[in-house]
């Protein structure tokens, strides 16, 4: 009963702090969202380096699209080469886009796309002190107990958790809170893969990296932000990719800390694209739902809407490619980073017209991401053409309503989307 009324306390100081209005796509941009990338101020009045804007800032939310984002987060080659290696870590783990680290596959594919758009982690990867620096800063990362805004929990007590998820974001304090509580987290993955990075090269320093990772470990299980299914994130692809950084004993000590995983039963099934073509694809018996909390950030740094939680069973190609075909696509997951070959199987059906100009309901697909068009034309001001509204799933995360140009898969430069078109 305590549980409750503590609940019901909390949801109703929520209710009081956001109005919450029915759900509207539209967004708000200012009149002129062009940068003057040559007057942006990275040094605080205290002498610090800082990021000119962040996701903090209401100016974030009126970048035009994720080429923006990734455009005034670069920084200049002047401070790359004067900033200590101290001063960089700690910049790093201030990068308003670490939430792309969760937009994958997996954590490790996350953190090789943030470091690919981001010079700063390129930066610190090549300096010799780097390890040193990066196992110091490792060692000092507090993991708090609590959250400190108890998403999860007020979401539980909602009726309409999706609903109540997005007026949150809406609201400057709230919006604070979460990307706060994110940011314990994303900076434990980017400082542990930027480790796991430099020891794949220098084995030398693995024991002392080992020692620490199981210490903070102890912290995780402690800790209302980790659970079984992300507090071993490092280890799992270390086993995944059959690396030699943890022993057999190194690993029956983390085990006995915290419970692997369970996903339910991994195998295989038969999916047929349109035109009757069987493709193999992985297929898992037990539907494991992934948690607001953990892809909150991500949906507020890039203006989206949350239109449902989802499982973690199933990704982007199995929602766009199969939820109008096949029941089970929720269980599915259709291609991988490793092999497209099931991807390109329904990519290549003579069923499918290509195109490259957007319908509704077409099927877009770039880099290595796939949606449905639910809009098309849609004016945004800030951007130089008119956008389209994409309903995808981010990643083994939830599904989300957003713009093409703003997610974490965009790139206006190298990226040639393609829209298919189902013609019976």
């Amino acid at each position: 009963m305590k549980h409750f009324t503590k609940l019901l306390i909390i949801f109703t100081f929520v209710t009081a702090l956001v109005t919450i209005p029915s759900i509207d796509y539209s967004y708000a941009y200012a009149e002129d969202s062009s940068i003057d990338m040559d007057n942006l101020n990275w040094i605080d009045e205290n002498g610090n380096y800082h990021f000119p804007i962040t996701q903090y800032d209401e100016e974030w939310q009126h970048l035009s699209c994720t080429d923006e984002m990734r455009q005034v987060t670069q920084i200049p080659d002047s401070i790359l080469k004067s900033i200590s290696t101290p001063e960089l870590i700690d910049l790093i783990i201030e990068y308003p886009l670490l939430c792309d680290i969760k937009a994958y596959e997996s954590i490790y594919e996350g953190y090789q796309h943030v470091k690919e758009n981001f010079n700063g982690i390129q930066e610190l990867l090549s300096r010799s002190n780097a390890y040193y620096n990066l196992i110091q800063k490792y060692k000092t990362l507090n993991i708090p107990e609590k959250r400190i805004f108890p998403i999860d929990e007020i979401l539980s007590a909602s009726n309409s958790p999706e609903h109540t998820l997005n007026s949150l974001i809406s609201n400057h304090e709230t919006r604070t809170k979460i990307y706060e509580d994110a940011s314990v987290q994303n900076s434990i993955n980017i400082i542990e893969f930027m480790l796991y990075d430099i020891l794949q090269d220098n084995a030398y320093n693995s024991a002392k990296f080992v020692r620490e990772y199981i210490a903070k470990t102890k912290e995780k299980i402690q800790s209302e932000y980790y659970e079984a299914s992300n507090s071993q994130i490092l280890l799992s692809t270390a086993l995944g990719q059959n690396s030699t950084l943890f022993t057999v004993n190194d690993i029956n000590a983390i085990n006995t800390l915290s419970a692997s995983r369970i996903t339910g039963i991994q195998t295989t099934t038969s999916v047929y694209t349109p035109s009757g073509t069987r493709v193999t694809v992985t297929y898992y018996t037990q539907l494991e739902m992934c948690n607001y909390s953990d892809y909150a950030d991500m949906i507020a740094a890039y203006d989206a809407t949350l239109l449902s939680i989802a499982s973690k069973t199933f990704n982007c190609h199995s929602y766009a490619w199969l939820s109008k075909s096949d029941d089970r696509y929720t269980h599915i997951w259709l291609g991988s980073s490793d092999d497209n070959t099931a991807l390109s199987a329904f990519q290549d059906d003579p069923k499918y017209k290509k195109s490259k100009t957007a319908s509704v309901g077409d099927i877009a697909s770039w880099s290595q991401h796939s949606a449905i068009i639910a809009q098309i034309n849609v004016k945004n001001p800030d951007y130089d053409v008119p956008d389209s509204l994409c309903i995808s799933k981010w990643g083994s995360g939830p599904m989300v309503k957003h713009y093409l140009s703003k997610c974490p898969y965009y790139h206006k430069d190298s990226t040639n989307v393609v829209y298919y078109r189902l013609y019976k």
